[in-house]
């Protein structure tokens, strides 16, 4: 941008009153439009912190360089007075899983994730009873439960969320997808008798827990040896992946008892029938 240029800031804020003074320091003939008065949305309502420990390294860099620019900031305001005051800070909850597939920072949202992970390993039910209701001809009714579980999800954010915010949107998804999935079983059960099909499913969801715990130390481990650079929290959550997957499918293969041989007898006759 060349010097003297005229430039129109929107937003009386941090970021457009320290983008203004940028500008005037290069030279730029600055005008700033605010609504109200500077300040008067979010950036006055904000905590105001700044912390430097992130588990990325291009967070990590621009947070010190914040705090160096406040602390020089002094220098320019009337009383010298440093908008910066040093003190700490306390980590009320973190997760150690979330923080080791996502990273630190998103530790405050593990409630979130706890709502939200089995909430959709409830949906991946949703969509193989699905498939064995269409096969029967019974599409209205797949309809029905996707119209049921919208409407009832609407309901329940529309309840939750002004009360308990993202965490009731997530609360609300789990009982919604429950709702689909019990909903879609007892259709199922009226079109077909199981006859002990899917019975006795304790030892593969004790191999599932161990593959699991695996999985994570795998993650944690890698992890911590720092493989992967800055994109180590990334591939530490696709090597835990990996490994899950893995552990999980020789487990059952090798555990006897895992599966049994008319496990798949509904699975052959949804076949048999999508065939046709």
């Amino acid at each position: 941008m060349n010097r003297g240029s005229r430039v129109v800031v929107i937003g009386g804020g941090i970021t457009g009153t320290l983008t203004a003074r940028e500008l005037c320091l290069a030279g730029c003939r600055v005008t700033v439009l605010e609504a109200a008065h500077l300040g008067a949305g979010s950036s006055s309502r904000t905590g105001g912190g700044i912390r430097q420990q992130f588990s990325t390294p291009g967070t990590v860099r621009g947070m010190r360089y914040a705090v160096r620019f406040y602390r020089a900031f002094a220098a320019e305001v009337e009383d010298g007075t440093s908008p910066i005051v040093q003190n700490g800070y306390l980590f009320l909850y973190a997760d150690p899983a979330l923080s080791l597939l996502f990273g630190r920072e998103f530790a405050g949202s593990a409630t979130t994730a706890r709502l939200l992970i089995p909430a959709y390993l409830v949906s991946i039910l949703a969509g193989p009873l699905g498939v064995f209701i269409n096969a029967f001809g019974k599409t209205h009714w797949t309809l029905a439960n996707v119209v049921l579980r919208t409407l009832l999800n609407a309901a329940l954010n529309l309840v939750l969320i002004p009360r308990f915010g993202i965490v009731g949107a997530a609360a609300g998804t789990l009982i919604a997808l429950s709702f689909a999935v019990a909903l879609h079983r007892w259709q199922l059960r009226s079109l077909v008798t199981f006859r002990g099909t899917y019975a006795g499913w304790g030892r593969p969801l004790a191999v599932l827990a161990g593959a699991a715990a695996l999985s994570l130390g795998a993650a944690r481990l890698w992890r911590e040896g720092g493989i992967g650079g800055a994109n180590a929290d990334i591939v530490a959550g696709l090597v835990g992946g990996a490994v899950l997957l893995a552990a999980f499918w020789i487990g059952v293969r090798v555990v006897p008892g895992c599966v049994r041989e008319n496990d798949l007898a509904l699975l052959g006759f949804v076949r048999e029938r999508l065939g046709r």
